[in-house]
């Protein structure tokens, strides 16, 4: 079968097609015939070495599939061959099969296209994730979307306004905004040409938000969380508006991009203007946090806002 296969981490414009052997199945597994294929921003971390996590070279890349069942394996159950489905398989989707544990396969709606379900599984289940379980978002609160016209970030505007928030939507131009407005977003706020924090509390007669989703993080990290009000949760999801370099444990990640200082307190209190001391000039730094399903570190957005 052929698949696009990274042999070594590097840009993804140097991956290759090529024929490899059909995986085998294993007790519990399905192997789909893949009709398409979700890219998302960590697929390119990945193959470039910069993820959470660094597979063995080589490999085939792609993280989420939508097909048919062309195979069972023992054990398998609730799922049948010629079988719609989609899948979250973390590697291997860039490939004309794929194997996954029936567990991660779900059965598609006969109304649903192949390249719906192949988009569905990374950036909703992300953005569902971090407003249902982390922020506990409820019907009236007010959300801001950084990169609101990315993957994560136009699901978040769509879920956020179906579970009745008032959608603030930002991203970095003017066209961006316009298709996040045509997904629900009830406001909007151009980053590059308007102050972030200032508009933000505009919008809000000066309460702040209570939901800040951000997959951008960088610059717009301190704005953003200035804009916030009391009691609001803040959403770290990617870090796409900085430079990531994985060190040699994986699992591991250290910035060396230039980003705001935030104090204590500041995360704390979700209102640092009321802080007495001065948060210190952003300056290059380094961290090291092992990212976790819960804080959201994994979520990230398909193109940059």
């Amino acid at each position: 079968m052929r698949a696009l296969v990274c042999k070594d981490f590097a840009p993804y414009d140097q991956l290759k097609v090529e024929d490899v052997p059909e995986p085998e199945l294993g007790e519990g597994m399905v192997m789909i015939e893949v009709k398409a294929a979700g890219v998302n921003f960590p697929d390119i971390l990945l193959v470039e070495g910069k993820y959470q996590m660094k597979p063995p070279t080589p490999f085939v890349p792609g993280m989420e599939a939508a097909g048919v069942i062309s195979k069972l394996g023992e054990n398998v159950q609730g799922l049948e061959e010629g079988q719609r489905v989609l899948v979250a398989t973390m590697l291997g989707a860039f490939a004309e099969k794929v194997p996954a544990h029936f567990s991660q396969v779900v059965p598609m709606p006969d109304s649903m296209s192949f390249e719906e379900g192949a988009a569905l599984t990374t950036i909703y289940g992300t953005s569902y994730h971090a407003l249902k379980d982390r922020a506990k978002l409820k019907e009236g609160e007010t959300v801001l979307v950084l990169g609101a016209a990315g993957g994560v970030g136009i699901a978040t505007v769509q879920l956020a306004k179906a579970m009745g928030a008032k959608v603030i939507a930002a991203a970095s131009s003017d066209e961006k905004l316009a298709f996040a407005r045509e997904n629900g977003a009830d406001e909007t706020v151009n980053y590059t040409t308007e102050d972030l924090k200032t508009k933000v509390k505009e919008l809000t007669g000066g309460k702040g938000v209570d939901v800040v989703y951000d997959p951008v993080g960088g610059d717009f990290a301190e704005p953003a969380l200035r804009a916030s009000g009391w009691d609001a949760r803040y959403l770290v999801v990617g870090f796409a508006a900085t430079s990531w370099a994985c060190s040699g444990a994986p699992g591991w990640a250290e910035s060396r991009a230039p980003t705001p200082r935030i104090s204590k307190r500041s995360l704390i209190s979700s209102r640092p203007e009321r802080s007495s001391r001065k948060s210190p000039p952003a300056t290059s730094w380094k961290t090291w946090a092992r990212p976790s399903r819960t804080s959201l570190s994994a979520g990230s957005k398909a193109r940059s806002s």
